[in-house]
């Protein structure tokens, strides 16, 4: 049998991996296993495999962390999770954080501060059965179908108005600092004017 192939996994721990998909908005996977359970070994043999899922979450709008709960850092975030069955994997994304609205007048001006949030959860027999390649293949269409078309219109929102406030950003300084030379030559221009007549008055 050929070299199985594996998405790419970030490296690095859960919360720098978190930190990453906020910043560069991407969908971050996470990847749960434990060494003592057979359908862990099957679903790292054989559905992380699958070529149409290593596609799809190799893509560059994903972000892949995974680990085995015998690690601290996997066992801690299985209890972030609320994972019990494995293998586990979640799929989490920023998404707007609404509070409470004070009156139905409020309802656009609710609050919108994106928060990482769960966007669907699968673990237990449903990763490898009936078949490990039928359980990737239907990962990889409620990825394909559903999660990304759901997620990525708020990511691609989320996106632009970075830039735009970036770009603002980028204008005011550039409008700072056009000020500040034309207020140094303003400056420099009557401190050359004054001198020029104080020589002129010593002259006379």
């Amino acid at each position: 049998p050929g070299r199985r192939t594996y998405p790419p996994l970030f490296v690095g721990s859960y919360s720098q991996a978190c930190q990453r998909a906020k910043e560069e908005l991407k969908v971050l996977a996470i990847i749960l296993t434990s060494i003592d359970n057979p359908h862990s070994d099957i679903f790292r043999r054989q559905t992380l495999t699958d070529p149409s899922l290593v596609e799809v979450l190799s893509r560059p709008d994903f972000l892949v962390w995974a680990g085995d709960i015998r690690e601290r850092e996997a066992w801690q975030v299985a209890d972030i999770c609320d994972a019990t069955s494995f293998p586990f994997v979640a799929f989490v994304s920023l998404q707007p954080s609404r509070t409470s609205r004070s009156s139905s007048s409020s309802a656009s001006s609710s609050s919108m501060t994106p928060r990482l949030a769960v966007l669907s959860r699968h673990s237990g027999t449903s990763l490898v059965k009936p078949t490990p390649a039928v359980a990737a293949r239907q990962l990889q269409e409620h990825l394909t179908g559903l999660l990304v078309p759901r997620v990525q219109p708020y990511l691609a929102r989320l996106g632009a108005e970075r830039a735009r406030l970036t770009s603002e950003r980028a204008l005011r300084a550039k409008q700072d600092a056009a000020y500040e030379r034309a207020a140094q030559a303003d400056v420099a221009r009557v401190r050359a004017r004054r001198e020029a007549e104080q020589r002129r008055g010593e002259e006379e």
